[in-house]
């Protein structure tokens, strides 16, 4: 299955920051992401955010905290460490 896929415009995510009032270190915390330049290099038009980025950013903003922790034991069920709330580094493979 192919999947289409157009990125928002570096205006409409920092219209989606905006509207969350969240920095750019929030915003990429959320993403998934531990820099804040990442999310810069997003809303400054030098990198498009792809769709598992956006995807994962969304889920995070829509899913109810039982929801995510359902597709994360999923993820754990086929081999994968994640602890979305872990510092960088604190997973052991």
């Amino acid at each position: 299955m192919a999947i289409l896929y157009v990125p928002p415009s570096p205006a409409a995510l920092s219209k989606l920051k905006a509207d969350l009032n969240k920095s750019s270190a929030e915003m990429a915390e959320l993403s998934g992401s531990m820099e804040s330049r990442t999310w810069r290099k997003y809303t400054g038009g030098e990198r498009a955010i792809s769709a598992q980025t956006l995807f994962f950013l969304m889920a995070r903003l829509e899913l109810t905290p039982k929801e995510i922790e359902r597709v994360l034991g999923r993820m754990r069920k086929v081999g994968a460490s994640i602890d979305l709330s872990a510092d960088a580094g604190e997973l052991e493979q």
